[in-house]
């Protein structure tokens, strides 16, 4: 094997993906923000933001899992699969957000373990914002130590959220305390506002994703070890909220006491450990991940060459790691757990939406190279875009045309830089698919007087000998229909080199007469007589 093939490490399904992303699934929100989703929404409000959530993370898993048993997936997770899939444009327009997010949820793990320790460990000397800085120290340390040991730890943790979990569903709320009269009850929040701070809770299945670099079978552990996570956490997701009723009848308190889940278990200290494991491990899952998408980028040319140097046997992004620290904790230092919540939505879900939109093209195109062992049809695709898109604009439309403008920006200025990518899209296919239902929606309709459009083929041979064909053809157009120019070579002459000379020809030819007009775009053809059968070309028309 290739030395090349052989960098990186070589982890399994449950190491590399059930792990990190149970971890961070089960996290801050479930600790901090369940019972505050509650008292915002109530019980049945709270059971659906829950299935709708979970919903639209598994027609993603899906999606993803699609892709992963198609091609192979190298570092990059998410951005990798987008890249190849709709073109390097579309991936660095949704990488960049991607990385983005990616790190800012280390601000966000980061600064839900400082609020819990402020809550639970009251101090003057201490601020949110220090316990935030060190501790983001202190797991950027061990990242740059080793990847390895990172992941080790999180079976460790992984222990701990069994444990509170333990403790949670044993509890019988007997330190629960009565609302006191002068604490002011904070307003409800609407349904959208409520489902934003919670979508986040669902979103660790981009941790083993962009893990994919570092697995030893991803075309197999990304799909297994992604769905049981998923199935795996709305269990627990849905047992929560019944549980809660169960021993709190006033609402009023999931407003005011997010250590709520700490109040009712039986032992408290388990919440805590579970608590501080979840965040930290999650956050340690972002600290892993984020690099690599931002590694993957630098290696496609996206970013500078420099930010995806690897170090080590297994190729660590160390430079990678450094940037995404100093992101994070601008993060830490200017963020609100529920504001870098609701900016972690739109991020993810876009990414979601187009995930979905890769493997839904995919599928519809179904292209010879299109051969996933994980078979779906192309509606649960879309039916999941659909929904990430449609959950983007009732959270925020404002924040979803700012999204939407930030990627299609990236894209417009990657489209200008003319990067060269080394792989094919999909691109071409989806063209050629919207033509060819075109063409089969014109065969059963008859044109009327009203929309008719001329379309003429001109056989020039060379231009400049035959001009006034083009001329005659061009003045009756006149731009609005479709003019063919061909040239037929004789057998005798036909030779590649010619055909691609007499192409160009034409084609600069017809350059020259169109640069100035606003006329329709021409087509151009160079055909041997052994390509051409006049009968059969018109009439698979």
């Amino acid at each position: 094997m290739p030395e090349a093939e052989k960098a990186g490490y070589q982890f399994g399904t449950f190491k590399g993906v059930f792990t990190p992303n149970i971890l961070t699934i089960l996290g801050v929100i479930m600790y901090l923000r369940f019972g505050w989703v509650i008292g915002n929404a109530g019980l049945i409000p709270t059971l659906i933001i829950v299935t709708i959530s979970t919903s639209v993370t598994f027609l993603t898993a899906l999606s993803v899992s699609t892709l992963a048993t198609n091609m192979k997936i190298k570092a990059g997770g998410a951005y990798y699969i987008i890249s190849r899939a709709l073109g390097i444009e579309t991936g660095a327009s949704i990488g960049l957000p991607l990385y983005l997010a990616q790190t800012l949820g280390i601000s966000f793990y980061i600064v839900g373990f400082a609020e819990s320790v402020i809550q639970m460990i009251p101090y003057v000397g201490i601020h949110i914002k220090m316990i935030g800085i060190v501790t983001l120290i202190v797991l950027t340390i061990i990242t740059l130590k080793s990847t390895d040991i990172a992941l080790k730890t999180q079976y460790i943790i992984l222990a701990l959220i069994a444990l509170s979990l333990i403790s949670f569903f044993a509890g019988s709320g007997e330190r629960v305390l009565p609302l006191s009269p002068d604490i002011i009850v904070p307003k409800k929040e609407k349904f959208w506002t409520v489902f934003a701070v919670f979508f986040p809770a669902v979103t660790g299945i981009m941790s083993g994703l962009s893990m994919s670099g570092d697995l030893k079978k991803p075309e197999k552990s990304i799909p297994w070890g992604t769905l049981a996570a998923i199935t795996c956490s709305y269990a627990i997701y849905m047992a929560i909220p019944l549980f809660f009723i169960k021993y709190i009848t006033d609402q009023r308190i999931f407003l005011t006491d997010f250590m709520i889940m700490y109040r009712v278990a039986r032992w408290g200290p388990f919440i805590l450990a579970g608590l501080w494991g979840a965040a930290l491990s999650s956050a340690l899952a972002s600290i892993l991940s984020a690099p690599r998408t931002l590694q993957a980028m630098a290696k496609d040319n996206i970013v500078f060459r420099f930010l995806g140097y690897g170090f080590g046997k297994n190729q660590e992004p160390r430079i990678a790691v450094v940037i995404s620290f100093l992101i994070a904790l601008t993060g830490i230092l200017a963020g609100d757990l529920n504001v870098i919540a609701s900016v972690l939505s739109m991020f993810f879900l876009t990414t979601y939406g187009l995930l979905n939109l890769s493997a839904g093209f995919g599928r519809l195109i179904n292209s010879p190279s299109w051969r996933p062992s994980f078979r779906l049809h192309w509606g649960f695709s879309f039916i999941g875009a659909f929904g990430c898109f449609a959950c983007m604009f009732m959270i925020n439309p404002g924040a979803t045309f700012a999204a939407l403008f930030i990627s299609t920006g990236i894209y417009a200025i990657t489209k200008r830089r003319r990067l060269k990518a080394s792989w094919g899209d999909m691109k071409y296919g989806i063209l050629m698919l919207m033509i060819q239902f075109g063409l089969y929606r014109l065969s059963s309709k008859k044109p009327n007087i009203e929309t008719w459009r001329p379309h003429i083929l001109v056989l020039s041979g060379s231009p400049r000998t035959r001009w006034y064909l083009i001329e005659i053809a061009n003045a009756i157009s006149h731009g609005y229909g479709l003019l063919t120019v061909a040239a037929v070579l004789p057998e005798k002459h036909i030779s590649y080199e010619r055909k691609e000379n007499m192409e160009r020809t034409i084609r600069s030819y017809l350059k020259n007469i169109f640069r100035k007009t606003e006329e329709l775009p021409y087509v151009a053809y160079v055909l041997s007589a052994e390509d051409i059968e006049f009968k059969r070309i018109f009439a698979s028309f």
